[in-house]
């Protein structure tokens, strides 16, 4: 008989997620693959390039293509434009632009121009779908306009991974007799290719009147695990009368000879006096060489534990756990320290933790099903399916992870991280991956997290089929020998006919 589990989470959609206003998809067992268009309307300044934005992700093995399509306004025939789809990309959506050249110069003001996404693997289109957007094409902004507007920019130019790219962008609007209405000014950083390796921050939309000055202040949060080498630092500014500026300025990143960082530590915020708090941590080489001796520090209340030294190749990553018991007679807050120490680096992390109260308030409202707490697996590995429902009256975001597999299997959770809105539900898959060594039954645990704190946890099992690899050779003999027998009989000649030559077969 199945057996249910029921655990009280948070749900998911990507943070980050829009409302589609166009898209195409493909999901193959539990995976898929997407592309979608979430701007609403198209913008283009006369007489030039038409840029189209497009989201993509693709957690499938299996790389594809997306044709653009567009008709409409200016277009004499339909122009196309392809975009690569690699496999295996990733679930956190990665923007690409496809670029167009329209046939002829429109006016200024809105125009119709159609959409069209073609999603395709090697073999057949996938999907298909198309729109009508609203393209509003902007007068031409005098191109002297670009190099001036921004009369300095002030920021760090040699940094490190993890630093924060704290930008003080000076605008001075003198000399052009004209106000800018809905100024919003973007910058992000990207790599020597040109991709982006940090998010898109953008201003709120403010008005630049004629010989104002203007001082924008901006942080740019450089991934953990960037590699050392030469980005820009990429500022564009749009406004209502069109677009005005697109400018880099150089950044070095280089890697420190030794450095550890903490990615992660995931916690509860709340704890009861005299019970325990489980503590998840994930610890991240960012240093140019493998680090050895590394020790993992967790202290509350007088309360400490120490894990065993271990070694990080560099660019790995490594997570431990922990559970503290509370003392008794602990009470208010409570400060939560973590310490991470190699033979020439440290870092640190402290939070309060509330003693005393109610540990369930952060996951009210929100219930999730497992479809079973045991599972026996073979050597193809093993889904574990959790369903999660939001009963609350607003939306949450939570993290699902897995813990406790080191050394006997993989645990891929897909997808990792679920925002629900009131009312909906959605699936976080757990896939165990056993290694060829793996043996007997096997305890893991699925945390599942909202920020830094843990707001739930299961205790999950596997046994390992130790018949499989028995069998598979079984089967394997089994199939040799009927083989071989079919051979045999299409070879031999029958009684009063000639012999034929035989056709050679590679098995």
């Amino acid at each position: 008989m199945t057996s249910l589990l029921l655990i009280t989470l948070a749900v998911l959609v990507p943070a980050s997620a829009a409302t589609p206003a166009l898209v195409v998809s493909q999901t193959v067992s539990g995976n898929g693959v997407s592309a979608m268009i979430t701007t609403s309307d198209l913008v283009m300044t006369q007489g030039g390039v038409l840029t189209i934005p497009v989201d993509i992700t693709n957690n499938v093995n299996v790389a594809y293509t997306l044709e653009i399509v567009i008709t409409g306004d200016g277009i004499d025939n339909a122009k196309s434009e392809t975009v690569n789809i690699e496999a295996n990309l990733g679930q956190i959506a990665e923007t690409r632009t496809a670029e167009f050249v329209l046939d002829n110069v429109l006016t200024t003001g809105l125009h119709t121009v159609n959409v069209d996404l073609i999603l395709s693997d090697v073999l057949q289109v996938q999907d298909q779908d198309d729109l009508d957007f609203d393209l509003t094409v902007n007068a031409v902004v005098p191109a002297s306009l670009a190099s001036a507007l921004i009369s300095d920019v002030d920021y760090e130019d040699e940094l490190a991974p993890g630093d924060n790219v704290d930008l003080e962008i000076e605008l001075d609007n003198t000399g052009y007799n004209t106000q800018f209405n809905d100024v919003v000014v973007e910058a992000y950083v990207v790599d020597a290719d040109g991709d982006r390796v940090t998010d898109r921050e953008e201003t709120s939309e403010f008005n630049l009147a004629d010989e104002e000055e203007e001082t924008v202040r901006m942080t740019l949060a450089l991934p953990e695990d960037l590699e050392s080498g030469d980005y820009n630092v990429v500022i564009s500014i749009d406004a209502d009368e069109g677009h005005l500026v697109d400018t880099t300025y150089a950044l070095e990143v280089s890697r420190d000879t030794h450095s550890l960082s903490l990615v992660s530590v995931q916690h509860d915020s709340t704890a009861q006096a005299g019970d325990t708090i489980d503590v998840a941590i994930r610890v991240l080489n960012n240093g140019e060489n493998d680090e050895d001796n590394v020790v993992v520090v967790v202290s509350m209340a007088g309360t400490t534990q120490t894990s065993a030294a271990f070694t990080i190749e560099e660019g790995e990553e490594a997570v431990r756990y922990f559970t503290l018991s509370v003392p008794s007679d602990a009470e208010d807050y409570e400060v939560l320290t973590v310490l991470v120490t190699g033979d020439d680096t440290a870092a640190r992390y402290a939070s309060d933790v509330n003693v005393g109260a109610s540990t369930t308030v952060s996951s009210a409202g929100l219930s999730a099903t497992v479809d079973s707490v045991s599972k026996t697996i073979g050597e193809n590995g093993a889904t574990y399916m959790i369903t999660l429902t939001n009963n609350d009256d607003s939306t949450r975001t939570v993290a699902v992870s897995a813990g406790g597999v080191q050394g006997w299997a993989e645990a891929t959770v897909t997808p990792a991280t679920l925002t629900l809105a009131p009312g909906s539900s959605g699936i976080a898959s757990v896939y165990i991956n056993p290694a060829s060594s793996a043996e007997g039954t096997n305890a893991f645990t699925v945390y599942v997290s909202e920020g830094n704190q843990v707001i739930s946890s299961v205790g999950l099992t596997a046994t390992i089929d130790d018949a499989i690899d028995t069998m598979s050779m079984i089967l394997a003999g089994i199939a040799l020998v009927i083989v071989f027998m079919a051979y045999q009989q299409r070879t031999s000649p029958k009684k009063g006919q000639r012999s034929r030559k035989s056709k050679r077969v590679y098995y």
